[in-house]
């Protein structure tokens, strides 16, 4: 299988975005409510250890980027902490960009792959411009058969 990558974009893992905000606020929130508790016994530590190693795993994912990769055949993200998820060009629905995330998402029946806060997400629309509008081209509809059939 010769397959010639047109395009790799790299962007950020949003899970680690998540755990990293949602960490923050409930450790704000437990120290706002348990603050006497906290900082006067100490006895309310151990309330707020879970919270900071999910932090700390947080920012682990966020120095283990991910990747979208573009072929000529296909289309797949990678990353460290996640499977590979892979959508053949053909099988492809649908795709969206985001100006504001910077982000790019590829739809098929199987499945979504995205990727968030990557740089060349407006390259990538273009290289999937090109290679669905190859592949609409290469498949005629089947209304079309059907006609020529008759």
């Amino acid at each position: 299988m010769n397959e010639k990558t047109i395009i790799k974009l790299k962007g950020v893992n949003v899970a680690a975005i998540i755990m990293l905000v949602t960490s923050v606020l409930a450790i704000l929130v437990l120290s706002i409510a348990l603050g006497d508790i906290i900082f006067d016994d100490g006895a309310g530590i151990p309330i707020l250890i879970p919270f900071v190693i999910v932090i700390i795993i947080a920012i682990v994912m966020l120095c283990s980027p991910e990747y979208l990769i573009i072929t000529d055949k296909r289309a797949y993200k990678a990353s460290r902490f996640d499977s590979i998820k892979v959508i053949p060009l053909e099988k492809i629905t649908s795709y969206q960009t985001g100006g504001f995330l910077k982000a790019i998402r590829i739809k098929s029946a199987s499945g979504v792959v995205s990727v968030v806060f990557c740089s060349d997400y407006l390259k990538a629309r273009g290289v999937l411009d090109k290679l669905t509008s190859v592949q609409e081209k290469e498949i005629p509809s089947q209304n079309n058969e059907a006609i020529a059939q008759k």
